[in-house]
């Protein structure tokens, strides 16, 4: 409708089925996921992007891939991800080295517990489980 919602830093908009808009603004030092003005996720960065939202899973990009659902977050083990989509169950990956661009098709099971560091770094402002 062409009416101004909110802004947006360094970062993508998406929505989801249900037509909730999601996306990520700078506060200080923190990186904050928003869906529909409130705020759901809260990290330390300066750089994060949404790829991807399927079902109650929120796919985004912050060095490595992470996926937030329902107040939990799990990465998968690769870094230096640039770009991903999620499509059935597998992941498209998109890397970059010091060299050159890679893509891979990864199973969407890969994805595991993030380590102790980025338990420290990763906060929600939901509730927050582990897995």
């Amino acid at each position: 409708n062409g009416k101004y919602y909110d802004t947006i830093d360094l970062s993508s908009a998406l929505f989801d089925d249900n037509k909730n808009i999601y996306y990520f603004k700078q506060i200080g030092n923190k990186r904050v996921l928003f869906r529909n003005k409130q705020e759901i996720l809260r990290f330390d960065g300066y750089s994060s992007k949404i790829v991807d939202i399927v079902g109650d899973s929120i796919y985004f990009l912050s060095n490595k891939l992470y996926r937030y659902t329902n107040g939990v977050i799990e990465r998968l083990p690769y870094d230096n991800i640039i770009d991903a989509k999620i499509v059935d169950d597998k992941v498209v990956l998109v890397a970059i080295g010091s060299t050159n661009y890679s893509v891979s098709i990864e199973d969407i099971t890969n994805f595991s517990t993030a380590k102790i560091e980025d338990f420290d770094r990763i906060k929600t402002t939901t509730k927050f489980r582990y897995r």
